[in-house]
């Protein structure tokens, strides 16, 4: 390669990471705690009441929370490269909850 040609694609390229730059790396997180959140769950019963199927997966992620299974699975699993904007238990439970709420593929999560 000639010596033009070379400048030229070093120049291209720092424009490319420039304009790409605040990108790089992800997301920045949404704040110090996880992304799923529960703090005050409250439930209302009627007499003529029509309920989801996933009203209780609040008590759920209750039981998750006290029982310190978020932590635990932050620090015994390393998957992530980045952690912006999501942990792993983040992804562990979007999936484990897709479950208990009737998902049966990845897919069902997006709905």
């Amino acid at each position: 390669m000639n010596a033009t040609l070379l400048r030229n694609l070093s120049l291209e390229k720092q424009r490319t990471l420039r304009r790409l730059d605040p990108a790089i790396g992800g997301m920045e997180p949404r704040g110090d705690g996880p992304e799923f959140t529960a703090e005050a769950i409250t439930y209302e019963l009627a007499s003529r009441t029509r309920a989801i199927s996933a009203g209780g997966i609040g008590v759920i992620h209750q039981l998750v929370n006290a029982l310190g299974l978020r932590p635990a699975l932050d620090d015994s699993l390393h998957l992530l490269k980045r952690h912006r904007p999501y942990s792993e238990s983040d992804h562990v439970l979007n999936i484990a909850y897709n479950i208990l709420c009737g998902g049966r593929t990845l897919d069902d999560i997006e709905f």
